[in-house]
């Protein structure tokens, strides 16, 4: 069974096993992830042959190329994070067609659960890249007389010189509290 979606910029050609992408600006070259795309499309078992579904493959393909997966874990992260994205809105969008209010909450609760899931994946994603923020704690602090303490961010003139784009004054390397 094949499946083919046209649109201005691709044509997505799905064929039982193989994929293929022509980008006409292009000229018949692969598109970045379009296997991961049809993937999505797959998950949510779009007919490409429905009118207004080249628009949704088109919106997927962008928000998945805007994440820029660099490695396989990326990529199944990246195929969660836009399923989970179109699914929000397709809630949204059912939520605001109802008029029972019991049926709207229900919505709205899978609403809230799967924009939780979005951000905890938005947060996997980041922790995998390295982005992560880390937090240090410090408990105790002792301080002998004549000694001194700094509590806050401690960084060198250099360090502040490149932060603020200032020229390359010289410097002691003498460490200072951020004010």
């Amino acid at each position: 069974m094949s499946q083919k979606l046209s649109s201005s910029d691709h044509e997505i050609t799905s064929q039982n096993p193989s994929v293929s992408v022509k980008d006409s600006s292009k000229n018949s070259q692969q598109a970045p992830f379009v296997d991961c795309v049809l993937e999505i499309v797959q998950s949510f078992s779009m007919d490409l042959k429905k009118e207004g579904v080249q628009k949704e493959v088109k919106s997927c393909h962008d928000l998945f190329c805007d994440i820029n997966p660099q490695s396989s874990i990326e990529k199944m992260l990246a195929v969660q994070m836009v399923g989970t994205h179109r699914m929000i809105l397709k809630m949204m969008r059912l939520a605001h067609d109802q008029v029972y209010p019991d049926i709207v909450n229900t919505y709205i609760n899978s609403v809230t659960k799967l924009s939780r899931t979005f951000t905890s994946q938005m947060e996997a994603l980041n922790r995998h890249r390295g982005k992560g923020q880390q937090k240090m704690t410090v408990e105790h602090v002792h301080v002998n007389a004549g000694g001194q303490a700094i509590i806050g961010t401690v960084q060198t003139d250099q360090e502040k010189n490149k932060a603020t784009g200032r020229g390359h004054e010289k410097s002691e390397e003498q460490p200072h509290a951020e004010g």
